[in-house]
C-alpha cells in the first residue's frame, strides 16, 4: 500500500505496522491508558517512521514513544535513548530497562548541545522537551543544540522533528479541530 503526499511522491503506507506497534503488548497499562490522549498511530504516520529507520528520542522517560518507535524500525532499525548529562543519574536505570527489552534500544549519555550518534538519524524526536531545554539549569546552549539536532540527521532528506501537539489535542477534545 502507497499513499501520497502533498509533493505527489508516493511513499509506502505503514499503517498496520503502526496499529502493531500501538497494540505490542509490552507496553505498560499506564502508557496504554495515555493512547486516547496521545494519539500515537498518527504520530508515528506523521513522522512517516519505518522500517530500517535510525531514531534518537530525547528524554525517553519512560519509554512510551522509545518502545513504539523500536516496534517500527524493527530489527534493520536502531532507536538511541538519549539521556543528557545532567538527568542520568535520575533517567538511565528506567532508559536500560528499555534496553533490555528491545533489543534495537541503545542508551546514549552525552551533552543536549554536543549531541552525536554512531550512524546518521532519520528522525530526532523530542516529546514535551524542548521547551524545558531553555531553562538555566539546563546549561544548554539551544543553538548549537539544534545544530547538533540537524547535523545527526542527515541520513535522509526528510526533517521529521515531532512534538506532542498540545494545542491539537485540546481542539481536538474541545470540538474545535
Amino acid at each position: 500500500v502507497v499513499s501520497s503526499g502533498d509533493s505527489g511522491a508516493t511513499t509506502p503506507s505503514y499503517a498496520s505496522l503502526y496499529s502493531d506497534a500501538v497494540a505490542d503488548p509490552k507496553r505498560p497499562a499506564e502508557e496504554v491508558a495515555r493512547d486516547p490522549l496521545r494519539h500515537p498511530a498518527e504520530i508515528l504516520a506523521f513522522a512517516q517512521l519505518a522500517p530500517g529507520d535510525k531514531v534518537a528520542d530525547i528524554r525517553p522517560g519512560a519509554g512510551y514513544f522509545t518502545r513504539l518507535f523500536s516496534d517500527v524500525v524493527g530489527p534493520t532499525g536502531r532507536v538511541y535513548a538519549f539521556v543528557p548529562e545532567r538527568t542520568m543519574a535520575r533517567e538511565n536505570p528506567t532508559a536500560d530497562l528499555l534496553v533490555a527489552a528491545y533489543p534495537n534500544v541503545t542508551r546514549v549519555n552525552g551533552l543536549l548541545d554536543s549531541m552525536t550518534y554512531a550512524e546518521p538519524l532519520d528522525m530526532i524526536f523530542m516529546s514535551q522537551e524542548y521547551h524545558d531545554f531553555h531553562i538555566p539549569g539546563f546549561n544548554t546552549d539551544v543553538a548549537k543544540m539544534n545544530a547538533a539536532v540537524f547535523a545527526a540527521r542527515i541520513s535522509r532528506a526528510r526533517s521529521r522533528a515531532v512534538r506532542r501537539m498540545r494545542r491539537a489535542t485540546r481542539s481536538r477534545a474541545s470540538g474545535r479541530g
